[in-house]
């Protein structure tokens, strides 16, 4: 298996022959190809080094750095390369041969190495036989040697290679990237480090919050890719290093029990957080068509053949037992094509009225009602012509194992008609018999925008200013920033319409967050009226085996994450060691407040892991 070395790929592009391709493959022509043609075209580029600048020279070659438009280009460029490459992901080619003997693989392998050759000379792009390897997988425990050339120099065997951040090794073993893996997070959780000293400096929440956002993503980088070949031990090594830079964070001793130092941190253990992985992307191949490639090669439920695929089912038979529990299934993912994307037109500035009411579980009455009096106070200083929507989404719990988040959904919306204040119009509707609270909200801004398009259709009105004041941030950024637009596609073609058939009226529409559970009067009706048609959703509810409810993605990983949970708590009961820190705090997930300075927080989590000198706590 060789792995191609381009001398800078993205800088040597010909640009003649990325418009020709442009042009010809793609079909690209007109107004378009000409500003292609002009964003390529007139570039100079010069370096800068410390305080040095150089000279401006004209850059001829190139997709142009930096840009978003640069790997767009590029890919077209490459999209034609020779059969034989595959895998492909921008400029890291490779290619496969196998055969009987070392001898065959040789010869195939040369052949794939000259095709890629001669079609690097076609799009003058130049192939770096000193940096370019090949590696020869067998489990023979004799090596052996493969020649292969590249314009008359030979290509260096090796046993180990790093290709899109995964070490691979010649005999598929799993044991060097585990090491790289664990090093990697070591390093970067000593850069940490290096804001803490005994007991000043970083604060213990902080750093748990800075330990899952640098450091945990390198021991799960492509997990569930080659968790499929880990061993009980090699899961102990990611353990290990996990719990190593928890204990730094905390300024815990080193025989600190493990399973309690994850419970107080809030951290998952890392056997249960692989689970989860493996089990949320495998939902999300279920999102694919079934004639996408993955879907094609998908093995059967039963297949005794250990592949990462044949692994990620197997992990994945939890949420698969429950989705059929509940008699519903992934939905395929909707392909947001170029004329979808032209439909789009999103409301107006978004804001928050007020910064300071903290969060619905954890506000303070006095955060409560500042909240209330500035919400009260922006709705007054408004224009008396303005039209005003309170939107919710509501969520009735199926029970069982879901979460409080997913099951009977439903969203409302109350629209204050101006020229009478205690005349409000209302509108509900049922979102889904098993969905989540996201998709609720972001169901209810389309409710809202259809109740103003509505009313004003009915009284010829024009150039109104619309509010409509949501209390979910995730519906307004789903809304406003074309977040997550192939998950929430079918909410978003009803913002777009509606906001087009406003905006066709001279009328705005801006979208204010408003903090729930404040007592804002229009806001807790509209809580009400999702609720109750939430309530009304379960009520009438009936199974049908005739067909089967459709779910998102986002949704299975809502479950996903509770099942997990449960398994956390269940093994956090039967621990032997941290008996101690279970008396205090027995559920995993558990909110631990910590202090802001770091000297007590350390004192307080050897207190609670019962890693302390103090006798008597």
């Amino acid at each position: 298996m060789p792995f191609f070395d381009f001398a800078d790929a993205f800088g040597n592009v010909d640009r003649k022959i990325l418009i020709k391709t442009i042009r010809e493959d793609f079909g690209i022509s007109g107004r378009l190809l000409h500003h292609i043609a002009d964003f390529l075209s007139d570039r100079d580029a010069r370096i800068n080094v410390n305080s040095l600048t150089g000279e401006w020279y004209p850059s001829l070659l190139g997709t142009s750095a930096g840009t978003v438009l640069g790997p767009i280009l590029f890919i077209m460029h490459i999209h034609k390369a020779p059969s034989c490459i595959k895998p492909k992901f921008a400029d890291d080619f490779t290619s496969v041969a196998t055969g009987n003997s070392s001898g065959e693989v040789e010869i195939s392998l040369q052949e794939h190495v000259n095709a890629t050759v001669e079609w690097c000379k076609e799009r003058k792009m130049t192939l770096n036989a000193s940096k370019t390897k090949v590696m020869y997988f067998t489990k023979d425990s004799l090596d052996t040697n493969i020649n292969i050339m590249i314009n008359g120099e030979q290509v260096e065997q090796t046993n180990q290679v790093k290709y899109l951040g995964y070490i691979l090794d010649s005999k598929l073993s799993l044991k060097p990237h585990i090491e790289f893996t664990c090093g990697k997070a070591l390093r970067s959780m000593s850069k940490i480090g290096l804001l803490m000293k005994g007991r000043n400096g970083l604060n213990v929440k902080l750093g748990i919050e800075l330990y899952v956002t640098l450091v945990r993503p390198h021991l799960e980088y492509a997990l569930p890719a080659w968790a499929f070949l880990m061993t009980s031990s090699q899961m102990e090594e990611l353990e290990k290093t996990q719990a190593q830079c928890l204990k730094k964070i905390m300024g815990l001793h080193v025989h600190t029990s493990t399973e309690a130092l994850h419970v107080a941190s809030g951290v998952i253990p890392m056997r249960f957080r692989a689970q989860e992985l493996c089990e949320r992307e495998f939902t999300r191949l279920l999102e694919n068509p079934l004639d996408h490639p993955l879907r094609e090669i998908m093995p059967l439920p039963r297949t005794t053949i250990k592949t990462p695929l044949s692994y990620l089912r197997f992990q994945s038979k939890d949420i698969l037992n429950e989705l059929e529990s509940l008699n519903c299934k992934i939905g395929i993912k909707a392909l947001c094509n170029p004329a979808t994307i032209l439909e789009a037109d999103f409301p107006g500035q978004s804001h928050a009225i007020t910064s300071r009411a903290g969060n619905s579980k954890t506000r303070t009455k006095q955060q409560e009602t500042q909240a209330k009096s500035e919400m009260d106070s922006f709705i007054s200083n408004l224009s008396h012509d303005s039209l005003l929507v309170f939107t919710d989404g509501s969520i009735s719990n199926r029970g069982g194992s879901l979460p409080a988040t997913v099951g009977f959904g439903a969203c409302s919306a109350v629209l204050v008609d101006p020229a009478d204040n205690n005349r409000k119009i209302k509108g509900s509707q049922a979102v889904g018999n098993i969905t989540d609270n996201v998709e609720c909200e972001t169901q209810g801004i389309a409710l809202a925008l259809e109740l103003l398009e509505k009313y004003m259709d009915e009284r010829v009105l024009r150039a109104k200013k619309c509010f409509i004041f949501c209390d979910c941030k995730a519906a307004i950024e789903i809304a406003c920033n074309q977040r997550n637009k192939t998950k929430h596609l079918e909410a978003l073609k009803k913002i777009w319409g509606n906001t087009k058939k406003l905006k066709a009226r001279n009328s705005s529409v801006d979208l204010i967050w408003c903090p729930g559970h404040c007592n804002i009067k229009l806001n807790e009706e509209a809580d009400q009226l999702a609720k109750e048609k939430a309530r009304e959703t379960a009520a009438n509810f009936t199974i049908s085996s005739a067909s089967r409810d459709i779910i998102t993605c986002e949704t299975a990983k809502k479950i996903i994450q509770k099942k997990i949970i449960d398994k956390w708590q269940s093994s956090w009961n039967r621990q032997v060691t941290g008996a101690a820190t279970h008396s205090l705090v027995p559920m995993v997930g558990s909110q631990i407040c910590w202090s802001k300075k770091r000297s007590t927080d350390i004192s307080y989590a050897r207190m609670i892991l019962n890693s302390t000198n103090l006798l008597d706590h």
